[in-house]
């Protein structure tokens, strides 16, 4: 909770927080399978955006910003 905490007044203070969040992003730099809202959405977990949104890059090459849900490892 004290982490937690840590970043809400970080952003309250209206710093930034994403560099903070990319580095706990275990699936970064891996093919993943994400889940959200019943939509299925398989691709290459690229980067954190600074709203902290996922950013996908999908098997055609088009790329995605993901706000949240279920996401597994794709072997």
């Amino acid at each position: 909770l004290g982490e937690l905490e840590r970043f809400y007044l970080a952003l309250r203070r209206g710093e930034p927080i994403h560099e903070e969040w990319r580095k706990r992003v275990v699936t970064l730099g891996k093919m993943v399978r994400l889940k959200s809202a019943g939509v299925v959405e398989e691709g290459y977990a690229e980067a954190v955006d600074e709203d902290g949104y996922l950013l996908l890059r999908r098997p055609d090459g088009s790329l995605i910003r993901i706000a949240g849900g279920e996401a597994t490892l794709n072997p």
